[in-house]
């Protein structure tokens, strides 16, 4: 597997796409910018070793090591909500982030309660949350 920076062979990476700035903020400028202005790819080794790729398998392999199980298998309130936080907050000084983080956590146990309130039969209710939107929690 490769991951290539510019479609094509053009070096005009992601098309207009953002992959110019995007890149240079996950991995080593340097080799973002040889990315960029040489249309080389990335090997999926470099890629992992650079934390572009979170997991490296062998061909046939990648069911067995699928992360939309393991995500699907949590509460779909807790995962959003810990997807938020790690979005919203990972820039955010430390006051801002523990608010975050404690915001999130009141939504997520709030639903928890709600829930261990309902009569035993209705326990499989999901959490979805209502509107589906933990974003500035």
């Amino acid at each position: 597997m490769t991951l290539l920076c510019c479609y094509g062979g053009q070096t005009w990476a992601d098309r207009g796409g953002g992959g110019l700035f995007r890149l240079p903020r996950k991995i080593p400028a340097n080799i973002a910018m040889e990315c960029a202005l040489t249309g080389d790819p990335i090997s999926a080794l470099d890629g992992q070793r650079y934390g572009l790729v979170n997991h490296l398998t062998e061909p046939g392999q990648a069911l067995e090591k699928a992360l939309a199980r393991a995500i699907s298998a949590n509460a779909p309130l807790a995962v959003r909500a810990s997807r938020a936080v790690v979005l919203d907050c990972t820039d955010a000084d430390d006051d801002a982030a523990w608010s975050g983080t404690a915001r999130a956590f009141a939504t997520v146990a709030g639903s928890q309660a709600q829930l261990r309130a309902l009569p035993r039969s209705t326990r499989s209710v999901s959490l979805s949350g209502a509107d589906g939107n933990c974003r500035g929690l």
